[in-house]
């Protein structure tokens, strides 16, 4: 096992803003925009005032992608995942980890903090993906109902009104010719005139 230490996070090199894009697979737009917000502040500017960030912002970051994209957050929903005590206390572990290696007491007491921590973290998480679940369980009831109700009106499926499958269903085709339709294409609506074409 190796007892080198790590790099003093206070003398950690900081990443320009195009370099914590690429990490956190985002656009530099994004990162302007949080900053704007408050979710994501740089850690200082170059002299040429380009916006410079610590290794835990990328981290930062990275988790407020997650939640967005893995889980469905909102921006307010992921700040406030992002800004609990839970998480800054496990922040906290891991910059005294990363400065150095402190005492085996210590270590167990970082250990046991960070537990305490990730624990109260998850039971906030669980909590909210159990709304979001009944959320889309009421909406996915919703869907049934208006498709029931649209059955029973009958008549040729078009226009406004025609039912759909919801975005990345199974089954979804374009054209009633069988190709699939990828998830993240977006598809166009017919012209009036199309649509008495056809």
């Amino acid at each position: 096992m190796s007892t080198a230490r790590r790099p003093d996070p206070a003398t950690a090199p900081l990443f320009r803003i195009g370099e914590v894009a690429k990490l956190a697979g985002l656009t530099t737009r994004t990162l302007r925009y949080w900053d704007e917000l408050g979710l994501l502040h740089p850690s200082g500017h170059s002299p040429g005032g380009e916006r410079l960030y610590a290794a835990e912002a990328v981290s930062r970051a990275g988790r407020i992608r997650d939640l967005q994209e893995l889980l469905g957050f909102s921006l307010a929903e992921a700040r406030v995942v992002v800004e609990t005590d839970d998480v800054d206390v496990l922040d906290r572990v891991r910059t005294e980890f990363a400065a150095g290696t402190p005492t085996p007491a210590r270590q167990r007491a970082l250990l046991d903090e960070a537990i305490a921590a990730n624990d109260q973290l998850l039971a906030r998480l669980d909590d909210t993906l159990a709304r979001i679940e009944t959320f889309r369980s009421e909406r996915a009831a919703k869907g049934e109902r208006l498709r029931a109700r649209r059955a029973e009106l009958g008549g040729p499926p078009g226009g406004r009104g025609a039912p759909r499958r919801p975005a990345g269903a199974a089954g979804a085709t374009r054209g009633g010719e069988g190709e699939r339709v990828p998830s993240r294409t977006r598809q166009t609506r017919a012209t009036p005139a199309q649509r008495g074409a056809t």
